[in-house]
């Protein structure tokens, strides 16, 4: 949890009258995640200074709730430690732990939204130009990289890459910092 997620929560009782508002504001954040329309304005105390900043910072802690936490008592911990005044917290746990099944329903969606596509196989093959039509004696090699990618509803499309000597180096150094990265993550 980031400091200054902590700070927006503990402003969150100068944007939310009590509890139950508190938990009003944390299904429309909910909402909000979830793609659907709110009026943040109906839900917060009248006059409220701060709400955008309480919504980003709230959207924060759910995301970082559902993200990772998986028990209801785990999410009031988390929560907890967000520095919310005390009966608030409780509220903006228990709207979390109810809806968590929802919100990472949406986030895997919106995820997904990225790309729709999976790389499902890959070839190559090494080829030597051995001259063009501006030179007659070229001789570099060249990488042609086939890229096999299955579509959610089941086409395939291939997509080509070339790569010279320079992009392939550099390509392969990319993922070689990839592997690094990820055995210093296990």
């Amino acid at each position: 949890m980031t400091s200054t997620t902590v700070g927006a929560l503990v402003t969150l009782g100068a944007v939310v009258a009590d509890a139950p508002s508190a938990s009003k504001l944390t299904h429309a954040v909910v909402d909000d995640l979830c793609g659907r329309a709110v009026n943040y304005g109906a839900v917060c105390t009248a006059g409220a200074s701060g709400v955008l900043d309480a919504v980003a910072r709230m959207k924060e802690v759910a995301i970082s709730c559902v993200a990772t936490v998986q028990t209801p008592a785990a999410i009031a911990e988390r929560v907890a430690a967000a520095a919310p005044p005390a009966p608030l917290a409780a509220a903006v746990a228990e709207a979390i732990a109810v809806r968590a099944v929802e919100l990472r329903r949406a986030l895997a969606n919106k995820a997904t939204e990225i790309s729709a596509g999976h790389l499902s196989d890959f070839d190559w093959s090494l080829r030597l130009v051995l001259s063009t039509d501006k030179l007659s004696d070229a001789r570099h090699p060249v990488l042609l990289l086939t890229l096999s990618i299955t579509q959610a509803d089941g086409t395939r499309r291939d997509e080509v890459v070339e790569l010279g000597a320079d992009s392939l180096d550099s390509l392969l150094s990319d993922f070689s910092n990839v592997a690094a990265t990820m055995r210093r993550v296990r």
